[in-house]
């Protein structure tokens, strides 16, 4: 295993990705809820969208990669009467708009390296933290939890159970 695991970034830009073609592939009115991952671990949309008879949306990834930048990748496929819930945690209010894990996607990932995203401030800053990230992300376990999750066509996480961190 290398000393840097970018498989959890990966993973959020292809939740990210696959949020996109869900919305984008919807053209009736539907109800999108947005956040973090405290929502995409905390709505099962697929019950919802039987509960609202209309298509429902878990666009919950990670609060991490700023706001805007989540933001970015869905606003273009809501539409006129589509209903948005925004149950934001507190970091989405404090952290800046493109943040960390957008950092980390446009730079590791897409090789859109520094200058691309006039968005991002401290940008040393971010490099480390996804650096850091990269290094700790690399656990067996982490990896096991984040392969057992089995994603919805709602964009909800199905079949999770027990605690996911270590209390300690």
């Amino acid at each position: 295993m290398s000393f840097f695991n970018f498989d959890s970034i990966k993973n959020m830009e292809r939740l990210l990705l696959k949020k996109q073609m869900m919305l984008k592939n919807c053209q009736e009115t539907k109800t999108v809820i947005f956040g973090g991952s405290s929502v995409l671990h905390g709505f099962n949309t697929e019950f919802l969208t039987e509960a609202f008879r209309q298509p429902t949306y878990n666009l919950g990834v990670n609060v991490g990669l700023g706001f805007r930048y989540a933001m970015d990748y869905f606003e273009p496929h809501l539409n006129p009467g589509d209903h948005v819930i925004l149950p934001l945690e507190f970091n989405q209010y404090t952290n800046p708009p493109y943040y960390v894990f957008g950092f980390a996607i446009d730079t590791f990932l897409r090789q859109r390296i520094w200058m691309t995203r006039k968005n991002y401030h401290q940008k040393g800053k971010l490099l480390l933290i996804s650096l850091k990230h990269a290094k700790t992300s690399a656990t067996a376990e982490k990896m096991k939890r984040r392969q057992a999750a089995e994603l919805a066509e709602s964009g909800c996480y199905l079949g999770l159970s027990g605690q996911i961190r270590n209390p300690g």
